[in-house]
């Protein structure tokens, strides 16, 4: 965290504190699903073949679900990366994608993008 980075009130590396934020996030925001729903149709329209995708700050894998299953009704193949500082927040996102999306190349990369050299570390993960 840099000096100038409002600390969180949370601790999502801690699984219990991410497992309660995953299952609590979209019943306090219901937009949040609109939202992802535009992001992922916008994000692919007018692709073919196969899409990349680096989502930085995945969490659990909400807007991942929401990409793989238009990509699915466009018969696009995929090959997505998520990207995020939290271990358990990832193992969340990997039991929704694994069970909803068993085919797919999904990559799942713990790191922190406000650490330097942080892009040059995906290229090695």
């Amino acid at each position: 965290m840099t000096d100038d980075d409002v600390p969180s009130p949370i601790d999502l590396r801690d699984p219990v504190t991410a497992r309660e934020w995953a299952d609590e996030a979209d019943r306090k925001r219901p937009h949040r699903a609109q939202i992802r729903e535009t992001i992922a149709k916008v994000a692919l329209d007018g692709k073919s073949g196969t899409a990349r995708v680096l989502e930085l700050g995945a969490g659990p894998g909400q807007l991942a679900e929401a990409v793989f299953r238009h990509a699915a009704s466009a018969n696009l193949d995929l090959d997505y990366t998520l990207f995020d500082f939290s271990a358990p927040m990832l193992a969340i996102a990997r039991m929704r994608l694994s069970r909803a999306f068993p085919k797919g190349q999904i990559a799942y990369v713990i790191d922190d993008f406000k650490q330097p050299g942080w892009g040059a570390r995906l290229g090695s993960k």
